[in-house]
């Protein structure tokens, strides 16, 4: 009998402590893509951070301009920001849509089909440059959020679009904000950065981060796209933009209308935005342009 109680109590703490020693999950995060104010599709992004380096997994789907289901995207990083892999499996209009991408030291090679059709790519890539996929993979832009939420302005990230080539994000201003979810509030990081594509026009990103680089909404204005974290895409949600030393005083809005885009934010207003959809979207006239990888390929958004 005491032979026996000994075991049971040594599984015990075995299992205690097993449990004890397992590290929390990545955290995962549901974001709602909205085209001129309108909802068309999803992504749900699990973001894992340790000392092995930061990988970023994505899925989703969208309606319009195309029906695409991302069924796994996924970009790994070194702890220093060194790409190491990417892959992609969707499909578009019912087309299959792979890519896989493999760094060395200075050159990235990709493999793929479009719409069934194989395709290769080899290109040079600059050290620690951020992977993206515009229209398929918007959690990729996790990285550019953590890589640019605590720079100076002026600072550039060369940024690979799979399978093109590479660009340039410029990051241009900040500014420090508070989000009202619910009765919860968390401070947060807005910046404007400019992506600079060779070939064609340079698009303005417009990006809220948490202090840590989480990524809570990406907006590209002359395209008229939101993609916003769920639970801020609620219409509860608030934003607050604080003054910096020097600026004009801080007054709080009660209004619920919605606030054109950059209304105020020369000035550093403190502003609170409203929406159906909780934020103030853009509604622009503007035709949209291709930013390149498999949009140029498969979704001219017009």
């Amino acid at each position: 009998m005491f032979l026996r109680n000994c075991t049971w109590a040594f599984l015990l703490v075995l299992g205690t402590a097993a449990q004890a020693q397992e590290a929390p999950g990545p955290a995962s995060r549901g974001y709602t893509i909205f085209l001129r104010g309108t909802p068309i599709g999803r992504e749900d992004v699990t973001v894992r951070a340790d000392a092995s380096g930061v990988s970023i997994l994505s899925q989703g789907r969208m309606s319009v301009p195309a029906s695409m289901i991302t069924r796994r995207a996924e970009v790994k990083y070194a702890p220093d920001w060194t790409p190491q892999s990417f892959a992609l499996d969707a499909t578009v209009n019912g087309g299959d849509v792979t890519a896989t991408s493999t760094f060395t030291k200075d050159v990235v090679r990709t493999i793929g089909t479009n719409t069934g059709a194989p395709y290769s790519r080899e290109h040079t890539l600059s050290p620690q440059a951020v992977v993206l996929m515009p229209s398929s993979f918007f959690g990729a832009f996790e990285a550019v959020s953590r890589r640019l939420v605590s720079a100076p302005a002026g600072t550039e990230l060369r940024a690979y679009v799979v399978p093109t080539g590479e660009t340039t994000v410029k990051l241009v201003s900040t500014v420090s904000e508070r989000i009202q979810v619910g009765k919860d509030f968390f401070d947060v990081v807005h910046f404007e950065a400019l992506w600079r594509i060779p070939g064609s026009s340079d698009l303005t990103l417009s990006v809220t981060a948490l202090k840590d680089g989480g990524l809570v909404r990406l907006s590209v204005p002359s395209q008229g796209l939101d993609v916003v974290r769920a639970d801020v895409a609620a219409s509860t949600s608030r934003t607050q933009v604080f003054s910096n030393p020097g600026d004009e005083a801080v007054t709080t809005l009660k209004s619920r209308r919605p606030r054109r885009h950059g209304a105020g934010r020369g000035q550093h207003r403190c502003q609170q935005t409203a929406h159906a959809h909780g934020v103030a979207f853009i509604h622009s006239q503007t035709r949209v342009h291709p930013v390149g990888g498999l949009l140029s390929l498969l979704l001219t958004i017009s």
